[in-house]
């Protein structure tokens, strides 16, 4: 009969960061991945664009200043929304250039 080695071996002496290398390329974890907010997404897509966002969002906090908002959500919805009016404004302007 012939020797067989055993499979323990052989993982073994691929070393330590194979085996490393092969669960982090698998993408199993212990906790859930992070999903993002539109509002997140907002401010990812707004510095690609080469828009500060939270200049975007300080300079609309200026224009109004005399305002109060309880709502969470619509606080929230109000960035989005300035964000994305900075992105228009933003692509209008490379446009207009070109």
């Amino acid at each position: 009969m012939g020797h067989v080695t055993d499979t323990y071996n052989d993982i073994e002496s691929l070393g330590i960061e194979f085996l490393r290398n092969k669960y982090a390329d698998s993408g199993l974890g212990i906790r859930r991945k992070t999903q993002l907010d539109e509002y997140e997404k907002m401010r990812i897509v707004a510095r690609a664009m080469g828009v500060d966002p939270d200049k975007a969002i300080n300079k609309e906090a200026f224009l109004k200043p005399h305002r109060t908002i309880l709502d969470p959500q619509q606080q929230k919805q109000e960035k989005i929304d300035i964000l994305a009016n900075a992105i228009r404004e933003s692509l209008l302007s490379t446009i207009s250039v070109d």
